[in-house]
């Protein structure tokens, strides 16, 4: 009997380990997938302003060049 209540209370210990586990594995997924989000829209944001500094500088090549 003893050896019994042991092993179920290793069982209860055990799900409350897995239990705490799963909790932080999802908690760390969500706060990957934020991430994730967060550094696309900022890699959106540089690759536009690289774009648009393009533009830029090609237009003032084309005006020099016209003017010239």
């Amino acid at each position: 009997m003893k050896a019994i209540d042991g092993f179920k209370k290793d069982l209860v210990t055990a799900q409350a380990s897995a239990r705490e586990h799963q909790t932080a594995a999802e908690t760390a997924q969500a706060k990957l997938a934020s991430s994730e989000n967060s550094w696309k829209q900022q890699k959106d944001a540089l690759d536009q302003e690289v774009a648009d500094l393009n533009t830029r500088y090609y237009l003032s090549l084309s005006r020099k060049s016209y003017l010239s």
